[in-house]
Order: C-alpha cells, then structure tokens, then sequence
C-alpha cells in the first residue's frame, strides 16, 4: 500500500556539480530529437534514492508506468519522478526506447520561467515567460527542452512547464483528430491526472475532441476519456472532418461469463488486501452502499473469502459475479489496476488511512547551485536535515502499516524549492500534506511542540477548518505523549504552506536550542515517539472528517 514518490540521490560534493555543470554545457548544445521512455516491467518495482539497494526505497511504481529516462549508472536508471525530482530503478524492471513526439510548445507551469542560454541552470539567462504565452519546442535536453525565443535557440526547464503536444494542424481544426497510441499500454483517465478508467493498448485509435495542458479529451476502444499527449501519435494525414467509428467503446452486457477471476488474499494490519486475477481484461463497475462496496463484473469470482474483524466478504450473482464487502463501521478501500487491467489490487480496512494518500515534506536537504546542502538547525554534530527525515521514515513505516499511501518530497537530498515540495503533493492529489521540522531559537529557554498552519480567513482558497483541524489533532497528539511542552497552534505563511492545494500543516516537533528538548531529540526512541504522535494526529484527523 505504500507507493511513495521520490527523492534525490545524496551528493555531497560542490566539484561534483561544478563537473556537472561542465558536461552539461559541453555535451548538450545540441537539442536532442527524442526522450528516451522507460516502462516498467514488473509487477511492483521500487524506487530508491539512488543507485543501489542500500539506498532508501522512496517510491514505488507499478508494470506499465512509463517515466522519461535522463541517464543510465551501472545497472540503474535515473528516471524523473513525480514533481519533476528523480529516483533510481534497476535496469532489469525498465524496457527502454525512444519517444519522438517532442511537444510542439510550453507554457509556463507557475509564475516566471527563466529562458536559458544552454541545458544548465547557471547558463546565461536570455529572457523570460508566464501567463499564457507559449513558446514552440524544437528539440530537448535531458531536463531541459530547446525553444525558440527571440529568433534564438534558448532552453526551459521541463519541470517548470506544461507541455502541448498537439501539432498546428489539429489546434487549427474543429475535426475529430485521429491519433494512435504510441505506449505499450496507456491510461485512459475520467480528467487530466483523474482516476483511470481503462487500459489502452499500443497501436489503439483514438479521436481528438479536446485539449487542455498537454492531456487530450477522446473517444477510444476503452470509452470516452482522456489521455496523456506524450503517449499519443497524431495521425495527421487522415486529420479530416471524420467521426468516430460506430460502437468503438466495449459494451458491459453483464449477462454472460466471459472468464474467471481469481480471489487470493492476505492479512494485513489495516484489514485485508484482495488479489483479483482475471483470466482477461476485467471490466468492472464500483458501486458504494453505505458501509458496504460491491465489484461488478461479466466474470466469475472464483476463490475463498476471508471475514473477521468487522469485516464481511461474499460473492453472489447470477453467474457469481459481484464481490460484496461490509463493514461494521465505515469501510475504507483503495482499488488500483495492474498487469494492463487483467488484475485488480484492493486494500479495504475499517482503519480511515486505507486509501488516503499522505505527503511527507522532511525538512531542508535542498541543493543550491554550487552544491552547497541545507542543513536546517543544528548543534554539536546533529542537523535538522537528518532528525526529520529519520522520523518521515518512521512516519512511512507506522503510515503504511495502517493502509495509507505515502508520498515524499525528498529523499536525503532534494533540488526542490519548497513551492515545488508542495506542487509535487497538489499533482500527486494527496489528501494532506505535512512538513517536519525542527526548531530553534535565540531565546534558549524557548521549548516545546508547535504545529502551524495557513488558510486567511478573507481567502477562499484554502480550507481553513480542515487546515486548523489538522493542526490541532497533530499538535495534542505530540502533547499527549507528556514528554514536550506546548508551544501552541500557530499560524503562518511559510512557503510549503502557501503553495499546498489540500489541508497543510508545518510541525516543529521540538527545539534543538533547548537543552532539555535537545537531550530528548538525541535519542533514537524519541524520534520514533514523535513520529508515532504525529501519526496518531493524522488518524484522529481523518476519524474526525470522514
């Protein structure tokens, strides 16, 4: 159930990156025509901090995700991640090859985008973009794509931007414009980074009705729906005023078996995790009954069912095809779809953390330019940096024991801004995010937890109960363990705050200035106390809000 994102190699080296720099400016002059895409071939593959298995698993990623590849070390790729950062998968679970459809333009993602003179971001500054400007794309650069600027060949940032991939032809045109995808499987989605609702196999047709940021609204073997611009080939020369084929999307009869699927399961701490093997593509229907969910489907569910807990599972239907699930209380489940559909994964638990999806923001470890590693507060030989991404790792532990899903904005390093951290949670459509601090202070009597948040009361914006609500369950769980003073629910404009589109919170667990809550953070046992308090926060937070 954990299926983290990623962080940052640790680089401690200021030459490193000067020596980074260099390459950079001698061997990318020249734009490269294609990504290079990898797809992952395994089941559940992780996603470490760097190359090696001795690296943090930071992430996860499931068969058929595919990730642009920005370079190869030994027998690992560095991918990019989620929110523009990077993580490392084995070479043995990624099948490489080229993407040649470059966007025909960006626009930019947030504020002013720096335009640069080479792929580096210490290269000559050219000029600037924002609002709805956009600039046409002739080639790329690892993370940079070249544009034109000025009659000029300039580069952005890919991490900055929002790529269209639509060709001058099909914005021109009311038709429907026929496109072929060009993935092995691609995601056919309710909205832009909405839930899936099909698999798309490579070579299917699709018509172009609509776009919007880079994602394209069509008609397809799988339904209606949207798609991902960079998985998709326009097929210009047929781009007429043509509709779409008669019955393309599969009719759901429900009257007939049309295979088995397999029911396995295990238990877990949260409750049970189903495994639903079906013997072809499963197309399914998810239906809410107040405390009870049923899957439906045109297959037969074949398979023992496990019950205890508050929990009850039964399969019934003409042909025993609905897989009904009760609780005694509010039941909680995550669904999710592997091996191209034919699979199904449901973790269901009476637990409110089954399914929700938690951003850890542990804070500083940012890299500047030249190299240089923020470390936060510190004394004698500990840094802030560290003691909170000890307790995120503990957080991502006792989380995901209890069937969240859990994401970090770094790993033990980041080249994130904190904006960034918080626009990586707001892609990823995590439900909460929370940033771990430690604190300090000239004045070293000061001592104590405090957990801040921001949401104007006149701004409309943020969720200012949630926010507060959210604070005040993490702040009188830190207090409950009687080891740390109260320093107060506290408001704030901090930057990882102002950016977070869900309830956001900032937790300064104890000050480092502080003798008494320094000989307390000094200890292993501690932190992994603080991190259990945190956690019991968030549950009594989502208890409360369901």
């Amino acid at each position: 159930m954990v299926f983290m994102p990623v962080y940052i190699n640790r680089a401690a080296k200021a030459a490193a990156a000067c020596l980074l720099a260099l390459i950079l400016l001698l061997f990318m002059v020249a734009p490269a025509k294609a990504d290079i895409m990898g797809q992952v071939t395994g089941n559940v593959v992780n996603v470490r901090s760097g190359a090696g298995t001795a690296h943090s698993v930071i992430g996860s990623a499931n068969k058929g995700d595919n990730f642009v590849v920005v370079n190869r070390e030994g027998d690992w790729y560095v991918v990019r991640y989620h929110g523009g950062v990077r993580g490392w998968i084995n070479s043995q679970y990624l099948k490489t090859s080229t993407n040649a459809n470059l966007p025909s333009s960006v626009k930019a993602g947030s504020g002013s985008v720096n335009i640069r003179a080479a792929a580096a971001t210490d290269a000559a500054l050219l000029g600037s973009f924002s609002g709805s400007a956009s600039l046409p794309v002739s080639g790329e650069s690892g993370y940079w794509y070249a544009v034109s600027y000025n009659g000029k060949t300039g580069y952005v940032a890919k991490w900055l931007v929002i790529a269209d991939y639509t060709p001058k032809a099909v914005l021109e045109s009311s038709a429907w414009a026929p496109a072929l995808v060009n993935a092995e499987t691609l995601n056919l989605r309710d909205a832009p980074e909405g839930e899936i609702l099909a698999k798309l196999d490579n070579g299917a047709r699709l018509y172009v009705r609509d776009s919007r940021d880079g994602w394209y609204q069509v008609e397809s073997p799988g339904g209606n729906g949207w798609v991902h611009g960079a998985y998709i080939t326009f097929d210009q020369a047929k781009a007429s005023m043509q509709s779409p084929a008669e019955n393309l999307a599969p009719r759901f009869s429900g009257t007939q078996a049309q295979g088995r699927i397999e029911v396995e399961w295990r238990q877990e701490n949260f409750g049970y995790q189903l495994d639903l093997r079906g013997s072809t593509l499963i197309r399914y229907e998810l239906s809410e009954q107040g405390r009870a969910i049923s899957i439906i489907t045109d297959m037969e569910f074949v398979g023992d069912l496990p019950g205890g807990g508050g929990i009850q599972m039964g399969i019934e239907g003409e042909f025993a095809n609905i897989l009904t699930i009760s609780g005694s209380e509010i039941l909680h489940y995550n669904l999710t779809e592997e091996d191209h559909g034919s699979r199904l994964t449901l973790a269901v638990g009476l637990n409110p953390l089954v399914g929700r999806l938690i951003y850890i923001d542990p804070g500083h470890a940012s890299v500047n330019e030249n190299g240089k590693i923020d470390p936060g507060a510190m004394r004698e030989d500990m840094q802030e940096k560290d003691i909170v991404y000890e307790i995120a790792l503990h957080m991502l532990d006792i989380l995901g024991n209890m069937g969240a899903g859990v994401m970090f904005s770094r790993g033990e390093t980041t080249d994130l801004t904190l904006e960034r951290r918080a626009w990586a949670a707001n892609a990823a459509g995590a439900d909460i995010l929370v940033s771990v601090h430690v604190n300090a202070a000239a004045n070293t009597n000061a001592s104590g937890s405090s957990t801040w948040f921001h949401a104007p009361q006149d701004d409309d914006g943020y969720d200012r109960a949630a926010c507060k609500l959210l604070a005040e369950c993490i702040q009188k769980a830190l207090l409950d363990s009687g080891s740390l003073n109260d320093y107060g629910v506290r408001e704030a404009n901090f930057a990882v705050l102002r950016a977070s589109e869900m309830p956001a919170v900032l937790v300064e667990v104890a000050f480092i200035s502080n003798e008494g809550d320094f000989t307390k953070l000094s200890n292993p046992p501690f932190r992994r106390q603080l991190a259990e308090s945190i956690c019991r926060g968030i549950t009594e937070y989502f208890k409360l809000t369901n």
